[in-house]
This record gives C-alpha cells, structure tokens and sequence, in this order.
C-alpha cells in the first residue's frame, strides 16, 4: 500500500441542480484511506448516484474540495476533466459492448484509455475473475454475474487511481451476488484498488466496505466502520439502516425499565433479547419473518403494549399469537447520540 497517499477526501460539499431550490447533497464530508473499500447506503433519492457522479465529474460542486491521492479534482472553480481523474466505473447495468465479446470489452480500456503503473494484464484479469471458458463469448451468452465480473475487469484493467461502482450487484439473484461480493473484495483488496460502492443493502454494504456512510437527503449521517455504525448509530436514521432492531423512545424505555432514561431514543437490538421461562415479560408474537436458519419475531409486551423485535433459532417455530416469556435489561439498550 502507498503510504503517502490519502486515497478519496471530501470536504463540505455541496451541490445544487439549477431546477431545485434545495440542495441534493449538503456539506459532505468524508475520507476513504488509499486501497480500501467504503460503501455509501441511502433510499432512493438521497443523492448516492449524485454523489459518485460529483467524485466522477459529471455534476459540478458548488462549494468544497474533492480530493484524490493528494491531488484536488474538484472544487467550485476548478474541475479536473473526467478522462484525466482516472476514474472507473461499474454501474447497476454493466453497459458492456454487446458486438464484442468478453476479452473485447476488457481490451477496450487499455486500447482506448490511459493505463498506470497499476494497470493489470488482460490475461490475468480473465484468470483471476474466472472468466476463461466465456473469454471469445459475447455478453448476451453469459450470465449476469459473469457479465458483472466482466465490466469489472473493465473498469480496473488500467488500474485507476479510484472505482466508483453504482447498486453493480442488485439485479443478481442473493446466492449469486453473496458469492460474488466475496470473489470481488478479494480482487479489489489484492489489487489495493480504492474503491467506492453505492447500495441500498446493509448485507452488501458490510460485506464490501471497511467504511460505510449512511446518506439521507443529501447529508452524511454517519460515515464509520459498521461495528461503530450498528453498536454506536449517532442517528435513528442510522440506527434503523443497520441491521435489525426496536426505537425505544424515553417514555417507553422508562415504561419498560422504570428508571430514568438519559437520552431521547434508544435501538435494542434483536440478539439482546432473550426468550427466558423465569423473565418477568410476556410477549404475544404478532409477526414472524423467516430468515433461513432463524426468523425475525415480533412480539407486543402484554405489560406495556410496546412492541419489540427478537431473533429465534430453535424449532419448531413458536406461532402467531403464542406467548413468550422473554428477559431484557436496560444495559442492552444503546443510546442514541442525536
């Protein structure tokens, strides 16, 4: 890894479309260390594509400073072009060239770009991304994943200093898109490729990234690693983005503990509950969600109507409308730092 070079910094941007009032993304902040992976997370609309179009050069900023390995590429008055950011993308639907066959559109960069001293063999991104025994087939032969890996190949052949990839896995089925995430981080961790993934999965995102921020409506609520992230949310947004879980507002963690509560929202998650015969709650199950090898289980406190969220493993499966005796203390509960 080099050692000198900081990677991806953003400091306070803002941008504004010229047919909205508001502004799409609002004082963003964030640092990416050089060959690592961070994924941003946000529901629709809440400027992720936006914010990857503004690191491209795509959209201009309006205030702040982009800045790549040292180097500044954006600010409000200076744009670096797009072709000399070495930049690579991999986008939802690869956009691969349909007339040419899998090794054409991995050659395509290194004919038409400009490779660094990272830039990688064709041969070996083939070998690599197992992608050998489809190398003279067309894309519209392949699989999506194999397509997915092929634009990869693509987007890092000439090494660049950065890849920015937009929701790449969310048109693969999960058994596919788990085994590929894997294969993936390996190749981008090996290679030291700095890298940037916009999801709206939290499975994805905490399979990906080193670093994940959490974006809604233009701003970064969080950008942390994911344990910080799930064990410390500085937000509900965050709080609610990360996993499974019950808001608990202080009324009703006061209700449920009967002591003082010092914050305003507090998120308990589903593995700090326990199903216990001695606990001095009584749950009636209003919902069930399965999950594999566990379901997701809803529960609505006979004691104080409050509704709470618990994780069950054993079978058989309890039913809608059983009653559990389950235990919780007050220590489960994470304050909310809002």
């Amino acid at each position: 890894m080099d050692k000198n070079l900081t990677g991806l910094s953003i400091s306070k941007i803002g941008l504004t479309y010229p047919s909205k009032k508001e502004q799409t993304l609002r004082e963003i902040s964030l640092d990416l260390p050089y060959g690592m992976i961070g994924c941003i997370m946000g529901a629709s609309g809440s400027g992720k594509t936006t914010l990857l179009k503004a690191i491209a050069g795509f959209e201009n900023i309006n205030n702040g400073v982009i800045t790549l390995n040292d180097k500044v590429i954006s600010t409000a008055t200076l744009q670096t072009s797009i072709e000399k950011r070495k930049i690579g993308f991999v986008f939802q639907h690869n956009s691969l060239f349909p007339h040419l066959s899998v090794k054409e559109n991995i050659e395509f960069g290194p004919k038409f770009g400009d490779p660094s001293k990272k830039a990688l063999p064709v041969d070996e991104l083939i070998s690599m991304l197992e992608l050998e025994n489809i190398r003279n087939h067309l894309p519209s032969a392949i699989s999506g994943g194999q397509q997915q890996r092929t634009a990869l190949a693509r987007a890092i052949v000439n090494g660049p200093d950065l890849l920015l990839m937009d929701e790449p896995f969310a048109s693969l089925d999960k058994n596919l898109r788990e085994n590929i995430l894997t294969e993936i981080r390996s190749l981008l961790q090996e290679k030291e490729i700095t890298t940037l993934v916009v999801t709206h999965d939290y499975s994805e995102a905490s399979t990906l990234g080193k670093y994940i921020g959490i974006l809604d409506q233009g701003i970064i609520k969080q950008w942390d690693t994911e344990e910080n992230l799930y064990n410390a949310p500085q937000s509900i947004v965050v709080a609610k983005s990360v996993g499974d879980g019950t808001i608990l507002n202080a009324i009703d963690y006061e209700k449920l503990f009967n002591i003082p509560a010092d914050y305003s929202s507090f998120i308990l998650r589903p593995e700090k509950i326990k199903i216990d015969g001695s606990g001095r709650l009584n749950g009636k199950i209003i919902s069930r969600k399965g999950r594999g090898n566990y379901s997701l289980v809803t529960c609505r406190l006979l004691q104080t109507q409050i509704e709470v969220q618990l994780y069950i493993s054993t079978r058989p499966l309890p039913n809608i409308g059983d009653i559990l005796s389950i235990c919780i203390t007050h220590e489960s509960c994470i304050p909310i730092r809002e």
